[in-house]
């Protein structure tokens, strides 16, 4: 008796991670599994719908025998952008065979200077005007309370007098009557 077993080329394929956070490059997991009942061979391929980054593949070419697994690694290098919000790029990456098998991942590029690098520089340079401001005050205050030399010698010369080694600085007069009022 003779059976006739007919081919079945069937892959899977899945991400791992299926999120990626970084700056200039990110290394994706590309889970193929060989789930027909045929040898299978494939191409990985990857679809960049802003067509930004660049994607290279190891291995570049695939031959699984049915039930075997292999990882490729694709590994995507974009521009980082200097000033913002994180960049999500999405891709879709595929197993090209009989069939073309296809799954999603992300990439989320930090910026190079970030929302906590401009809140940093903004407190610097409040901090910065708060100091010049303050110092132009006490330079005015200073300069309003020094008393020059000849009023301070003629105050001196002036009390010198009395004998008892004080000497008025503003020496004023009171005039008038005290009355008790109780």
């Amino acid at each position: 008796a003779s059976m006739l077993v007919v081919e079945q080329p069937r892959l899977t394929l899945r991400m791992d991670p299926v999120l990626v956070s970084g700056g200039h490059t990110a290394t994706f997991g590309m889970v193929v599994t060989n789930t027909g009942n045929s040898v299978v061979h494939g191409t990985p391929d990857c679809v960049d719908p802003e067509e930004q980054a660049k994607i290279s593949f190891t291995p570049e070419v695939l031959d699984l025998a049915p039930g075997q697994r292999e990882v490729v690694q694709a590994r995507v290098t974009a521009r980082r952008p200097w000033v913002g919000s994180p960049k999500v790029r999405t891709f879709t990456f595929a197993v090209d065979a009989h069939n073309r098998s296809e799954a999603v991942a992300s990439f989320v590029q930090k910026p190079r200077l970030g929302r906590l690098m401009f809140a940093m520089l903004g407190l610097l340079t409040a901090a910065a005007v708060f100091a010049v401001v303050l110092s132009k005050t006490f330079d005015n205050v200073v300069d309003e309370a020094s008393v020059d030399d000849a009023s301070l010698a003629a105050a001196l010369d002036q009390g010198a007098g009395d004998g008892s080694g004080r000497a008025p600085v503003d020496p004023g007069v009171v005039t008038g009557t005290v009355t008790l009022f109780s």
